[in-house]
């Protein structure tokens, strides 16, 4: 696991970047959870389904994915930086959201829909339905990253250029299935996460830092890794061999 250690090496250089990241990730997630909770709240008291309930259930959605998004942008383009440095630069945290936020967002915001939608299929006992959004989620879960990655590498998400854009995911994928492996554990916590049970929302909050801090870092360890493979990616000619790497 060569890359892998590779990769914690680089989050050790850049501990600055991987501690604001746990801690953002905790308050946002946790901000997330309050906002969620206090919706179910006052539907519970309402008579009624009022319908602003529904927008305030999207408009919670919406902010999380945006300020999770906003903090990947920021935050995994200085830790690409530092990694590839001098070769792949950018201007600072207002280029970072202009040029990457909108990948990032498409993401989480996929992801961040198909965790309802996949609880309420289950709960209208449509299982045909909660076996495709579940499958669908774990797909997600693998190749978030992967992709994010490799558009922030590139430099900015172009549908003209997406073919360029995956082309790592693709010619390296042998090596991609580590990270891969890293989202398959995220999906594990998430299952996990999905099973906490408690009355009090404080303590929901609570059992999900060690949780969330863990998924949080394995999100900066698989960009670390899919970062390098990238570079490995653009370093390889057609007669480069990359054994040295499988060495697992």
């Amino acid at each position: 696991m060569r890359l892998l250690v590779e990769a914690m090496g680089d989050l050790e250089r850049n501990f600055s970047a991987l501690l604001r990241y746990l801690v953002l990730s905790f308050v946002i997630v946790g901000a997330y959870i309050l906002c969620m909770d206090q919706v179910r709240t006052l539907q519970g008291e309402a008579p009624g389904p009022p319908g602003w309930l529904g927008v305030g259930s999207l408009l919670c959605l919406l902010l999380t994915a945006a300020a999770y998004s906003a903090m990947q942008a920021i935050l995994l383009a200085e830790i690409g930086e530092e990694i590839d440095r001098p070769l792949w630069k950018y201007d600072g945290p207002a280029d970072a959201l202009r040029r990457f936020f909108m990948p990032w967002f498409l993401l989480n915001l996929s992801m961040m829909t198909l965790g309802p939608l996949l609880v309420r299929a289950a709960g209208d006992g449509n299982e045909s339905l909660a076996l495709l959004l579940q499958f669908a989620l774990f797909l997600l879960f693998l190749f978030l990253i992967p992709i994010g990655a490799s558009v922030v590498h590139h430099g900015q998400l172009n549908w003209g250029e997406l073919s360029q854009i995956l082309a790592p995911i693709v010619r390296m994928f042998p090596l991609v299935l580590i990270v891969m492996l890293l989202g398959f554990v995220q999906f594990c916590i998430w299952i996990a996460l999905s099973a906490v049970e408690t009355n009090s929302i404080f303590q929901r909050v609570a059992m999900h830092a060690p949780f969330n801090f863990a998924a949080a870092y394995l999100d900066c360890l698989a960009f670390a890794t899919m970062w390098r493979i990238c570079i490995l990616h653009r370093n390889l000619e057609p007669e480069d061999d990359d054994e040295d790497y499988m060495d697992f």
